[in-house]
């Protein structure tokens, strides 16, 4: 198949780079009048297979392309029902879904196939260490699945005597062996299904509501086509965009070690479904942690990935206010102001699920889905002249 990357091309010994540095900060590394130094070839035996346990190999992380690798497939389906209804209003109702088949994801090839290796040696489990003492990762792709299925739902205004509405209602469920990036890699190599679960970044619910509203007033208008109130009143239009969200999932972890299966995740456990107690900042739990508890040596958690609980929920209003003018000769203008979350309403990151970390069940940030941008409410001023 066509590799979705570069990463090949960098294992050895298909690809060698040389790095020269300076001795120190206040030295060059060489002059261009002198010309590069000489590179450090590697030596290749005339066979292709180099001895693993020289020079550090053996221990060294690695990236293996299979031979057998080729594309996955996709095949998306969907049924629908629209009507027209009285006002201008369309219903729109359907059921969409996907599947994956094949699809490339990362997995760990010399992850430990088991749990409960012996403390006295750990790496038993793992399929290189027999045959070469092998005990670094060693990165794979294998085909996995992917599926996703959606109740959708749409009861739209189109534009007409000055309003305009778009509502949309999604019910959804994604699922994957990764948090929605192959690059994420499989985390339980020893039990591939306990992986199977919602994605990192599935929301159950998610309603959107865009509106355009101009008032019946002015001279293109119902109301008031003359006059200086016309043209005070006239041409006034607010529109916004209303988001509701359900919460993003919390992936619950726990320290491995217990597990004596390197390269594997382990995960808490956890009796019944957490209380969400709402507090936000260090020091306080957003949930109930006491239903928590550390797994037994040589056993999973039976808390499973993103089945638990999810985060806080996420709601945004933002809104523009408009003036527009017509002038003669056909030039128009526009004054407007942009109001982002008008609300002011905090949107707050996903509790840590880390266990054994101090800030576990604790909310410490705030979520980045806007792009890194200021979250708090904020304002901005524009003018526009259009001819």
């Amino acid at each position: 198949m066509p590799f979705p990357g570069n990463s090949y091309v960098y294992n050895f010994p298909v690809k060698q780079n040389n790095v020269f540095q300076a001795v120190n900060a206040f030295q060059p590394a060489g002059s261009m009048q002198n010309g590069f130094p000489d590179p450090i070839v590697a030596s290749i035996p005339s066979n292709g297979i180099i001895n693993a346990g020289a020079g550090g190999l053996n221990n060294a992380a690695f990236f293996h392309v299979r031979p057998d690798m080729h594309e996955g497939s996709l095949h998306t389906y969907n049924v629908a029902f629209q009507r027209e209804l009285p006002a201008k209003f369309v219903l729109d109702i359907a059921y969409v879904g996907n599947r994956s088949t094949n699809v490339q994801t990362q997995f760990n090839e010399n992850a430990a196939t088991a749990i409960g290796a012996p403390a006295s040696n750990v790496n038993l489990y793992r399929p290189l260490f027999g045959p070469f003492g092998k005990t670094a990762d060693v990165t794979v792709w294998i085909p996995t699945r992917e599926t996703y299925n959606s109740l959708q739902t749409k009861f739209d205004r189109r534009f007409s005597n000055g309003l305009l509405v778009t509502t949309s209602y999604t019910l959804g469920n994604a699922m994957s062996y990764t948090n929605g990036d192959s690059n994420s890699g499989i985390a339980t190599p020893a039990d591939l299904e306990r992986s199977w679960a919602r994605t990192d970044q599935d929301r159950l619910h998610s309603f959107n509501v865009s509106f355009l509203y101009q008032l019946p007033v002015g001279p293109d208008r119902r109301w008031l086509r003359d006059g200086p109130l016309s043209q005070a009143l006239g041409g006034w239009q607010v529109s916004g965009f209303i988001t509701a969200q359900s919460g993003l999932p919390i992936n619950f972890t726990a320290n491995g070690n217990n597990l004596h299966a390197p390269a594997n995740t382990q995960r808490p456990n956890v009796s019944g479904t957490p209380t969400v107690l709402g507090n936000v900042g260090p020091g306080v739990l957003w949930f109930d942690t006491s239903v928590f508890s550390a797994a037994v040596p040589d056993a999973w958690g039976t808390a499973a990935r993103n089945g638990v609980l999810d985060g806080p929920s996420y709601k945004n209003l933002d809104m523009t206010v408009a003036k527009l003018f017509s002038f003669p000769h056909g030039i128009k203008g526009e004054l407007r102001a942009d109001m982002f979350n008008v609300l002011n309403i905090p949107h707050f990151d996903r509790p840590s699920g880390n266990f054994d970390s101090p800030n576990f069940g604790q909310i410490t940030a705030v979520n980045d889905s806007n792009g890194g941008l200021p979250d708090q409410r904020s304002m901005r001023f524009g003018l526009r002249l259009m001819f």
